[in-house]
């Protein structure tokens, strides 16, 4: 199936992969869908980044890019791109949001429609995980998206997701060795830290604290409300975009 590297025009220049069926061509335009990966989901495939230039590799099963072949395979085109910021995406990584990605997955629904090997009237939207959120903002935003797929969406209160899905380092801890535990010390150090605290982020935010600081191992991390947020009361609604914690932005130093 045809790949081609393309890049869409928001806010910042997005790298993309627009893969399409092999029979898609201007003459018989196909279906197809915008792919939007979850939070921290930083490359076109949907796999994790290492933080700050850490030696190694994540596992990356590439979601999206294997969701993009067997739509393919099923006369379907579709289109992922690298996160504000990461890869060959243009942007600053530390500012990206829910917001920018919104942004971006417009532009790239919009780029689709103008495909000559796209059918306008029927371009559609996938997310998984936060990106299921994303989607359904686009469809907010945009009512002509021919439809959606969310995919591993929300579906609890927001407290139970973050204990859930933030403290699984913490919980699984005693369960790794000793070279497992000092490769994420050093390769994943704010996921571990964050999974550390979230405990006591979410018992700051009941109390309406608008900071919270903890220690953990070699590190030391404090959560401080932004600027736009110090008007209002800290809920357990995550608006800190790739930090994913109560609305505070999160940040770290080794002690």
């Amino acid at each position: 199936m045809p790949e081609q590297e393309v890049t869409v025009a928001s806010e910042v220049a997005v790298a993309a992969s627009l893969c399409l069926p092999e029979d898609a061509s201007p003459g018989t335009p196909v279906p197809a869908v915008a792919l939007l990966a979850g939070s921290g989901a930083d490359s076109r495939d949907g796999d994790l980044l290492l933080e700050g230039g850490a030696e190694g590799e994540l596992p990356a099963p590439g979601t999206m890019r294997r969701i993009a072949h067997h739509l393919a395979g099923a006369g379907i085109a579709s289109l992922r791109w690298d996160r504000r910021g990461f890869g060959r995406s243009g942007g600053d990584a530390a500012s990206a949001s829910y917001t920018t990605d919104l942004a971006d997955a417009l532009a790239c629904v919009r780029w689709l429609r103008d495909r000559p090997e796209v059918r306008p009237d029927r371009v559609a939207v996938a997310g998984h995980s936060a990106g299921a959120l994303v989607a359904s903002r686009v469809c907010r935003d945009d009512p002509a998206v021919a439809g959606a797929a969310l995919l591993g969406a929300l579906s609890s209160p927001i407290e139970d997701m973050l204990r859930w899905n933030v403290g699984r380092l913490r919980r699984h801890w005693d369960q790794f060795s000793m070279e497992q535990r000092a490769w994420l010390s050093a390769a994943m150090p704010r996921s571990q830290l964050r999974s550390e605290g979230m405990e006591r982020v979410l018992e700051a935010a009941r109390r309406a604290t608008r900071s919270c600081a903890w220690r953990a191992r070699a590190w030391s991390w404090r959560c401080e409300p932004p600027a736009s947020a110090k008007t209002s009361p800290p809920t357990t609604r995550p608006s800190c975009g790739p930090c994913n914690a109560p609305p505070w932005c999160c940040t770290g130093a080794t002690t």
